[in-house]
């Protein structure tokens, strides 16, 4: 804008040393009018560079407005899209607490059925044994006394009473292990 004006301004005195030195008999209102439009055409380009100014300057402004916007837009967008990942995250986290609880129980239940299981199953043993033992018994019946009505062998009562009492309590441990497991 300076160069513009500059080569303005020197276009001017060149046309205004050119006219006087060509016609030294113009009169002083020649050389008045010349000097007058030189400096109407100073002013007006000077004018024109304000305005010329002013635009650019206006322009500069806009494109720092816009580039702002832009800016605080992406600054809006990084943030909900971080927000959103937190979020995500947050979410899988709870998802991740509830499966570790849920594998938990099922790995407490599944440890109770096995409890359950091995009680029930030393249930049948003694529940087999107790079976041969009264089976043993009715044999004894078989060959008894024939004055006394009592059997040649004794019977082994403490032993049927004591599988009868291990059975109930298998049942009763059973029973408790198989109610803890929903």
């Amino acid at each position: 804008m300076k160069a513009a004006l500059n080569l303005l301004t020197i276009g001017l005195l060149i046309l205004t040393t050119s006219c006087a030195s060509t016609t030294n008999t113009n009169s002083d209102s020649n050389q008045q009018a010349e000097a007058a439009r030189a400096a109407q055409l100073q002013e007006q380009a000077l004018a024109d560079g304000r305005a010329r100014a002013a635009r650019e300057a206006e322009a500069t402004r806009r494109q720092a407005l816009l580039d702002a916007r832009v800016k605080a837009d992406a600054a809006v967008e990084a943030l909900r899209q971080q927000e959103e990942q937190a979020l995500a995250v947050t979410r899988q986290q709870q998802r991740i607490a509830e499966l570790r609880t849920q594998i938990t129980t099922n790995q407490a239940e599944a440890s109770n059925l096995d409890k359950a299981n091995a009680v029930l199953s030393e249930a049948i043993t003694t529940a087999e044994n107790l079976s041969a033992t009264l089976a043993a018994e009715q044999e004894k019946y078989a060959s008894t006394n024939p004055v006394t009505g009592e059997t040649v062998e004794a019977l082994a009562k403490a032993r049927i009473e004591e599988l009868k009492a291990q059975i109930v309590k298998l049942r009763a441990q059973a029973a408790a292990l198989t109610s803890a497991t929903p």
